[in-house]
């Protein structure tokens, strides 16, 4: 691939030109802590202990004292709204998130105030963008405690779905692997009627593809009833699987999700809006991929209201990008999609040791490198109108792979600008990779 290289250095320092010296200090004291293993791997029980020993408030405002101003786009919606005017008379676009996430038990009531934070990010965008975006954690609209255990069931059933090329011994051992038979297992001898059975339970599935077809939150969506779960539907997935009465608080907690989502959905919907739904932690990851295909078979006829997004750190990572373009490409419906490396890679290697199943994690940074890289090109080059791709990256290298692939493109077919234009997009954290964002600025935009 042919293309000016990207690494401009003179680039480099004009992102900060308008800084003062008060914040570029602040900066460089940023960068000198993230650059320390040991607070990197531990920052989470490190701000826990701070927390303990200070009090939250007071670590919260201390952190919020010497480095909101760089990390942060605002406390609340007017502060969000002075970053957003600020980015963009530099000519960037951006992308609110509301950041919260893993309610605890009894804290549903403050769901309905952060559908309403999420509505308002979407406002404050398209006060400030032609193109807006917004990203949420599900994690933020359920207690997590209910998500993993929905996520569990979800998994068991993901097995059951990808594994009828599988003789039973071996699915049973997949079980095991993942430890799901404390929620629920085979309780019948005969594998093929076991599948029938689950065929008949999914009864409007017929309508979907093969991948993500067993999909619990589907299921949810279409026997709640005021109590929770239907009895009918209840009885009917109990015939096959054990599952105690508590899955009818787990069904009236998803469905209290899907109505939150939804209505966020439907907001961002009005004003054509992207919603990003962040990837998290493998506990949860499962079950919030199966929500995103029945949210985007839902919402994604005509553009990409909703967005997977996928962490490429993990080893399954361009399996689970091939099962959504084939979902989506089965079903008629537009691609959205937001590449990321990932963002809980230390604890992911943790809880593997802690809990005995096989580290998710690539063994190498080169290994999930190339799974990134492999997927920017696969999303680029089956790219169609109505399609939306992120490629959300620090990375130099990513960013000249995109910028390559474009220029070739153009090289070949001018005319496919405007396909580019509608479809394709690169994006960092605030505070994070200033120098991929000018380059993306000066490099990139003259496509967009």
């Amino acid at each position: 691939m042919k293309g000016k290289n990207v690494l401009n250095p003179n680039n480099y320092g004009r992102v900060y030109k308008k800084w003062t010296t008060s914040k570029l200090l602040r900066f460089k004291l940023f960068l000198n802590v993230v650059r320390i293993p040991l607070v990197t791997k531990n920052l989470f029980s490190i701000y826990n202990l701070a927390g303990k020993v200070f009090g939250a408030e007071n670590v919260n405002y201390l952190a919020n004292k010497i480095f909101g101003d760089i990390l942060l786009g605002g406390k609340n919606e007017d502060e969000l709204y002075n970053t957003m005017s600020a980015l963009k008379s530099q000519g960037l676009y951006s992308i609110g998130d509301y950041s919260i996430e893993f309610l605890n038990e009894g804290e549903e009531h403050t769901i309905p105030s952060i559908v309403e934070k999420f509505k308002k990010c979407i406002n404050v965008s398209v006060e400030n963008h032609k193109e807006n975006m917004i990203a949420i954690k599900l994690s933020s609209m359920i207690p997590i405690t209910s998500l993993k255990k929905l996520n569990r069931i979800q998994h068991y059933l993901q097995i059951l779905e990808k594994g009828r090329n599988k003789s039973f011994k071996e699915l049973e051992n997949e079980i095991k692997t993942y430890d799901l038979s404390e929620i629920s297992k085979i309780n019948r001898q005969n594998y093929q009627s076991f599948f029938d059975e689950l065929d008949k339970i999914f009864k409007n599935s017929e309508n979907i593809s093969q991948e993500y077809k067993y999909n619990l939150v589907q299921f949810i969506q279409e026997n709640f009833e005021e109590n929770g779960i239907s009895e009918e539907a209840f009885n009917s997935l109990n015939s096959i699987m054990n599952i105690d009465e508590e899955f009818k608080i787990l069904s009236k907690n998803s469905y209290v999700l899907s109505k939150s989502t939804f209505e966020i959905f439907e907001h961002a919907e009005k004003f054509n809006s992207n919603v990003l739904v962040d990837a998290e932690q493998t506990y949860t990851q499962v079950f919030i991929d199966y929500a995103v295909a029945y949210y985007t078979l839902k919402y994604n006829k005509n553009y990409a209201v909703v967005m997977q997004t996928i962490q490429h750190y993990l080893k399954n990572s361009l399996e689970v990008l091939a099962s959504y373009r084939s979902f989506v490409k089965e079903n008629n419906v537009k691609l959205g999609m937001k590449l990321v490396r990932g963002a809980y890679m230390y604890e992911e290697k943790r809880l593997s040791e802690k809990n005995g199943y096989p580290n998710p994690v690539n063994e190498t940074q080169v290994e999930t490198n190339n799974c990134y890289n492999d997927s920017i090109i696969k999303c680029y080059k089956h790219a169609d109108s109505g399609d939306r791709v992120i490629v959300a990256t620090h990375n130099v290298e990513s960013l000249e792979l995109l910028k390559n692939l474009i220029t070739d493109t153009l090289n070949e077919d001018s005319s496919k600008k405007e396909l580019i234009r509608e479809c394709i997009r690169s994006a960092q954290l605030i505070g994070l990779g200033y120098h991929c964002t000018w380059i993306s600025l000066n490099e990139l935009v003259s496509f967009f």
